[in-house]
């Protein structure tokens, strides 16, 4: 067995000393959308801006199937962009990702700027957003 290394691909060594990054904002929101959703619940939460709320996640269906014939829904997420919410888009799936384009709704959902967080589980986007956000 004989192994090569490509030593241009290693990360350089570290040039201080570790540290670890403590300062996180956690003002997100993790909502699961499912068929009887209160789409104006999500409106309401929008309404009220970044100052309570700085992201809000949203677990879609499959590859990132979304209800798109309810106008709530496109009209809160709209809300959340101009509010300064940022909105990512996860899958309920327990593998897979969230593939865009896949569905019509997805080229709204484009156009309002959420973003689709591929194969990043939930509790990576939010600790991701959570690290961005400190």
């Amino acid at each position: 067995l004989t192994m090569q290394v490509n030593h241009a691909l290693l990360l350089p060594p570290p040039k201080g000393r570790f540290r670890i990054h403590t300062k996180m904002d956690t003002k997100m929101v993790v909502l699961k959308l499912v068929p009887c959703f209160d789409m104006s619940a999500l409106l309401r939460l929008t309404m009220n801006g970044s100052d309570t709320c700085r992201a809000i996640v949203l677990e879609l269906y499959g590859t990132g199937n979304a209800p798109q014939m309810h106008g709530n829904f496109l009209q809160a997420l709209t809300v959340a962009k101009e509010k300064g919410i940022v909105v990512v888009v996860t899958s309920q799936c327990a593998s897979g990702s969230v593939i865009p384009g896949t569905y019509a709704v997805n080229k709204e959902l484009d156009n309002i700027g959420v973003v689709p967080a591929l194969d990043m589980t939930t509790e990576a986007t939010c600790g991701k957003l959570a690290y961005l956000f400190g």
